[in-house]
C-alpha cells in the first residue's frame, strides 16, 4: 500500500454530477451503467461519475493513484466521509481528464501509470453549512459527516476523494 501519485483541484460543478475520463476516444454503444439502489457513483468504459449533493457546488477534488494492493481497507481518509463507494473501471490510456457540463472537459490533468481495469474509491463530504437534501433518491440519507476533514472544506461546498489502483495488482498480489 503505497500512495504513487496525487493532484488537488477547485472546481465548479452544475447538473449535480462531473466526471472524470479517460482521454482515448471510447467507442462504447452502452450508457453509463445505472448505479445501484443507494449509490451515487455511475461507471462506463473510461469513465467515473460520481454525483454530488448539490445541484451546483464549488467542490475540492483529490486524485491519487495507488501501487499494488491499493490503499488497503481503512477508512480513505483520517475523520468522516459521508459516503464511500467503490467500482471497476477501464481506463483505456490511463490520462484523465475532468468533464463538467457547463464548462466542458479540461484535459490530462492526472496520469495513472497506463491503461488497463481499475479499482476506484469515490468518497466525498459536505461542508456543515451546505444543506444535505439529496438531489437524487439514490443520495438518501445523506449524514453530517464533516469532522476531521475542515482543511479540505476550506471555501468549498464537497470534498471529494478519488482513489484509483490496477486491479491487475489486486489479483497478482492479493
Amino acid at each position: 500500500m503505497r500512495l504513487l501519485d496525487r493532484t488537488e483541484m477547485k472546481l465548479t460543478v452544475d447538473y449535480g454530477t462531473f466526471g472524470i475520463v479517460d482521454m482515448a476516444p471510447v467507442p462504447d454503444a452502452h450508457g453509463l451503467v445505472a448505479s445501484a439502489e443507494g449509490s451515487w457513483l455511475r461507471t462506463r468504459r473510461g469513465m467515473a461519475y460520481p454525483d454530488l449533493v448539490s445541484n451546483v457546488a464549488f467542490i475540492r477534488l483529490r486524485l491519487e493513484n495507488w501501487g499494488p494492493g491499493g490503499p488497503g481497507t481503512e477508512p480513505p481518509l483520517e475523520g468522516d466521509l459521508a459516503r464511500v463507494d467503490e467500482a471497476d473501471v477501464e481506463m483505456p490510456s490511463g490520462v484523465l481528464g475532468i468533464e463538467v457540463i457547463a464548462a466542458g472537459l479540461d484535459e490530462e490533468v492526472f496520469s495513472l501509470p497506463g491503461p488497463g481495469q481499475y479499482r476506484i474509491r469515490v468518497a466525498f463530504c459536505v461542508a456543515p453549512d451546505v444543506d444535505p437534501v439529496p438531489l437524487r433518491k439514490s443520495h438518501a440519507p445523506i449524514e453530517r459527516a464533516w469532522q476531521g476533514r475542515e482543511k479540505e472544506l476550506e471555501d468549498v461546498d464537497e470534498f471529494f476523494l478519488v482513489q484509483f489502483w490496477s486491479v491487475e495488482d489486486i489479483k497478482n498480489n492479493g
